[in-house]
């Protein structure tokens, strides 16, 4: 009995294997697990980074006012032990450029160093002039470790001519030097401040003529509107691009 009951199971199952293997061949059967078609992962279109302007407004040795360090905290910038002096920013920027040269060893690459608003200025729009097409994307880091925190209207800040001031830079300035499609990185404390006025910056501005920010432009932010960079001394000052 048992076995008489196990092959008519059997018999049974391959009827059905066939009945199933005919109606896909005649297009009649649906897979149940997909019942809507998966749209393609990969990216349609991909846009080459053909130009990078590094911003590192480190003031080697000074601290800015409104940051208050443990002893001991982060030090390291790129892995390299800050000393006081041009050579050292120097080297720091070189490691910097070295990173970003890994992933595009091509790319046309210009340091600016405790720089002013006009020196970063002209840099992007050179570098965007200089692009082979208008629709290469061109990456702007910025390093304000030297300076203080964004302010919460969007603006970094950078050094004026004589090296004795502060100068705020909007983050919105920034965006249209390098002009469309761009990224923009922001290692700094409070760098979230950046990214949620450029959004209301953008959402104001004329739909027809503003950029879509995520995908015109990109902005990537070392932490949160209202977080401190790291300070633990085995970790460099500059973890999020270190």
């Amino acid at each position: 009995g048992a076995l008489h009951e196990l092959g008519a199971f059997g018999t049974a199952m391959q009827h059905e294997h066939h009945l199933l293997l005919h109606l896909a061949e005649a297009g009649g059967g649906a897979d149940p697990l997909q019942t809507e078609e998966v749209p393609p992962w990969r990216m349609r279109e991909r846009i080459k980074t053909s130009s990078l302007v590094l911003v590192m407004a480190l003031n080697l040795g000074v601290d800015p006012p409104d940051v208050i360090k443990p002893t001991p905290c982060a030090r390291l910038e790129c892995w390299i032990e800050p000393q006081v002096g041009q050579k050292a920013i120097e080297a720091i920027a070189k490691a910097l450029q070295a990173q970003y040269e890994q992933w595009q060893p091509r790319a046309r690459i210009r340091a600016c160093l405790d720089p002013t608003a006009d020196e970063v200025r002209k840099w992007c729009m050179a570098m965007r002039r200089a692009a082979p097409g208008k629709d290469e994307r061109l990456l702007l880091h910025v390093n304000t470790h030297g300076t203080p925190r964004p302010t919460v209207n969007g603006e970094v800040w950078l050094f004026n001519k004589l090296f004795t001031q502060y100068t705020p830079v909007s983050v919105y300035d920034l965006q249209s030097w390098l002009a469309p499609p761009c990224a923009l990185v922001f290692d700094c404390s409070s760098a979230g401040r950046l990214s949620a006025a450029l959004t209301t910056m953008l959402g104001n501005a004329h739909p027809d003529t503003a950029p879509a920010l995520g995908i015109d432009v990109i902005l990537l932010c070392a932490c949160g509107a209202d977080e401190d960079l790291p300070t633990r001394p085995d970790l460099p000052a500059d973890l999020f691009t270190a």
